[in-house]
């Protein structure tokens, strides 16, 4: 579901049904184990139709309980361990994801930084931010792409100029980190 999730709010999701299963993604593919690479992104596909053998399973789901394929599992395990964190926050295909996010949000025509910052919380958690969240988004924005070109932003209490702003929102690293920290929000993990 968390692959999915990611698919679904970058918009690489494949919603059509049916159709042949497709290799996961992987480092290096080894034909004497039969295990072939796939795109990073399943070409789209629900994580339903990802191909599983029981040499090696894809690795992102493996983070997150993918029961094996020996023995019969009624119901998965539930749990929270640090690799599913370090899987949210290093994996190839979280990172390829938060690039497509970053890609649509440049052609969306937002007019500011809340705007777009709203928009992606309506995308990812299906709800407004609360006035907290937009404000800290909007802030961590700013300090991003100061790193990023190492000037002076006027300060928080000032209005950004319009042509800062424009620049902010053009900018396709900005947006592919801020979609990384929206995936790694605790909400969009968890199944209430």
């Amino acid at each position: 579901m968390i692959r999915d999730s990611l698919l679904a709010v970058s918009g690489r999701l494949d919603a059509k049904l049916f159709g042949p299963s497709v290799h996961p993604f992987r480092e290096k593919a080894d034909t004497e184990k039969r295990l072939y690479t796939g795109p990073i992104d399943g070409d789209g596909r629900r994580s339903l139709y990802l191909k599983v053998q029981l040499m090696e399973a894809p690795r992102f789901l493996s983070a997150f309980n993918l029961p094996g394929g020996k023995v019969t599992q009624g119901r998965r395990d539930t749990s929270n361990v640090p690799a599913q964190s370090l899987a949210m926050l290093n994996d190839p295909f979280v990172w390829a994801m938060s690039e497509q996010w970053a890609i649509r949000l440049l052609s969306d025509g937002r007019a500011s930084i809340a705007d777009r910052i709203e928009s992606m919380f309506r995308d990812a958690l299906g709800r407004p931010p609360t006035d907290t969240e937009k404000e800290r988004f909007v802030k961590a924005t700013i300090q991003f792409v100061k790193e990023l070109i190492d000037q002076t932003i006027p300060s928080e209490s000032e209005p950004l100029g319009s042509v800062l702003e424009s620049a902010i929102l053009a900018n396709e690293s900005v947006w592919q980190n801020m979609a990384h920290a929206m995936f790694n929000i605790k909400e969009f993990i968890y199944v209430p």
